[in-house]
């Protein structure tokens, strides 16, 4: 082999390192928007538009976890359970919550700066005049 030959070689081997880091580069621009992607979608699916509209109709329903959210034009009904673990879902559920509770807050604030908010009815009792009381118990499953 000649000097020639061994520059040339050299010269090769130099190209195909670059183009290699140039690969890898490109391998981590794509991970990256990847990612960011994921997180977007994360951030679109927690923030999209909610379809339940509280006191807007008798027929619909969204369930939580386990909790149940029943719509009327008159009332919301809430029943069952929900577990909020700590982790992604559990961060999902939550917000989801959030976003309905605060859906029904909202509808109940148009309402009375409208004037629209009914009085208690007499045979049922106002949350504030309810005498609260909490005591710790053993459980009895354990």
């Amino acid at each position: 082999m000649t000097q020639s030959d061994y520059e040339n070689d050299a010269q090769d081997l130099s190209e195909v390192e670059q183009q290699k880091d140039n690969a890898q580069d490109v391998v981590h621009q794509v991970n990256d928007a990847l990612n960011d992607d994921v997180l977007n979608k994360d951030v679109e699916i927690q923030t999209a538009k909610m379809s339940f509209a509280p006191y807007k109709n008798d027929h619909q329903s969204m369930q939580i976890g386990e909790l149940i959210f029943e719509n009327q034009t008159d009332k919301v009904i809430v029943y069952g359970d929900i577990d909020i673990v700590k982790n992604k879902k559990g961060l999902a559920q939550a917000l989801k919550l959030q976003q309905v509770v605060n859906a029904i807050v909202e509808e109940l604030q148009q309402a009375k700066d409208a004037g629209e908010l009914d009085e208690a009815v007499q045979n049922e009792v106002n949350v504030s005049q309810q005498t609260q009381t909490s005591k710790v118990v053993d459980n009895p499953f354990s």
